[in-house]
């Protein structure tokens, strides 16, 4: 990575507009949840590059009970765990809200049978459906469960985002009403059940985004008009692809940059209260881990400090850098078994149009590629156990470092029976 690309050299000679909202880091546990003591040695690196809460999404990595014990995940925490991450949160004075999803991504709810007849889709696990009144029913005590075990909180967030198959099922497709009543139906309800605890609910606005397309335009003059109080979300990781490895620091900090702009300029007609920054670790319940929280952290400082200071120069990149731990660039070792696939191709196999040296080299790397990949997933094993559980570890080296092993075990075979087969005279 290079240094200079960390710089924001967008606004030279204006005055940098600051963001002195609320600064939230979300932390997605439903995918590589890490242990409790790792989540509370982070907190004081939070606070120190300029956040001001937490917003934490549990999924299935949350202590219920009851009925809804059979959605806990393996990884779930104690609520012991809980209570201490809570209390650790309030003596650093950082905001808690919780977000408990109540339409959509309910896939960890909906896989089990004892709520598969709530899907809105028979054959799909997302989300619930908004005219069986069981639905509301159980959102609302998973809510109540969550809210017990945050005393004291003064916002909830009641995701509800991303319900694509809304009104599919014959009950919900026979109401002659359009998506939007419907979709209301059943987050009202939520909503004033939250606003019955004295809490504030927060959801997330892109369902709301369909409802009247010629505003679209103007989302955000529209938004300030309905909501005098509205909140922001940009990402520090897990925005890039459900497969990414590695955070592209630059990309998310010019990202951040534009949403202070963003917020400077709506804040003229509308109360903004924070902007939460993202860092989802699946895509979906079923979805590949992305980004790992560690390797989001540095992202995590870049992204804070950017929003706190309303830029990124040469010597907040310099003082962030050096209290990180990289002194200058980083280059990733290995990089050279990942080369452009130019040789070997199918049309190359027919016409026999083959370069004997490029098959030897590419056999060559291909074993080189092998033996680093397994040390690769020794240190990497050793290195995670001391963060994550054992099932999280051994599906990160499944998916991140097996596969590719087999990838360059089966490109070694075909360049073995190439090298058999053809007369190389």
């Amino acid at each position: 990575m290079h240094a200079q690309h960390l710089v924001d050299k967008s606004q030279k000679g204006e005055a940098k507009k600051k963001f002195d909202g609320h600064k939230l880091v979300h932390l997605d546990l439903g995918g590589a949840p890490p242990n409790m003591t790792y989540l509370l040695q982070l907190l004081p690196y939070f606070v120190k590059w300029g956040a001001t809460g937490l917003l934490i999404e549990y999924s299935d990595t949350f202590p219920y009970n009851g009925q809804l014990e059979v959605i806990q995940g393996p990884n779930a925490y104690r609520k012991e765990d809980i209570t201490l991450l809570v209390q650790e949160v309030l003596q650093y004075n950082l905001t808690v809200i919780p977000l408990v999803q109540t339409f959509g991504h309910l896939e960890f709810v909906l896989k089990h049978d004892e709520f598969k007849h709530l899907r809105e889709t028979k054959k799909y696990t997302n989300s619930v459906c908004p005219k069986n009144p069981e639905s509301a029913e159980l959102v609302k005590e998973m809510i109540d469960q969550v809210a017990a075990l945050h005393p004291g909180i003064k916002r909830f967030h009641v995701g509800a985002d991303e319900v694509w198959n809304l009104k599919t099922c014959p009950t919900c497709a026979d109401d002659q009403r359009n998506k939007s009543m419907i979709f209301l139906e059943h987050m009202i309800p939520v909503l004033q059940h939250v606003r019955n605890k004295g809490i504030t609910p927060i959801m997330w606005d892109d369902m709301m985004r369909e409802w009247s397309i010629e505003f679209l335009k103007k989302m955000f003059q529209r938004y300030c008009e309905a909501f005098p109080k509205i909140w922001t979300a940009s990402a520090f990781k897990g925005a890039t692809g459900p497969n990414s490895d590695f955070v592209t620091i630059s990309k998310h900090v010019s990202n951040n940059l534009q949403w202070v702009e963003i917020m400077s300029k709506i804040s003229k007609k509308s109360d903004v209260l924070g902007i939460a920054l993202t860092g989802w670790s699946r895509y979906d319940h079923y979805g590949t881990l992305c980004e790992l929280l560690p390797a989001g952290i540095p992202s995590l400082a870049f992204c804070l400090k950017a929003i706190d200071e309303g830029q990124m120069n040469e010597s907040l990149r310099k003082a962030l850098s050096q209290e990180l731990g990289f002194s200058g660039r980083i280059d990733v070792e290995g990089t050279e078994y990942f080369e452009e696939k130019g040789w070997m191709l199918e049309r190359q196999l027919e016409e026999k149009s083959l370069s004997y040296f490029r098959l030897h080299f590419a056999r060559l790397k291909s074993i080189q590629a092998v033996n680093a990949y397994r040390q690769l997933k020794d240190e990497a094993s050793n290195l995670l156990s001391q963060i994550y559980s054992n099932n999280t570890v051994s599906e990160w080296l499944e998916d991140k470092i097996d596969d590719r092993i087999r990838d360059a075990e089966l490109q070694k075979y075909k360049i073995d029976n190439v090298e058999s087969s053809f007369d190389w005279r």
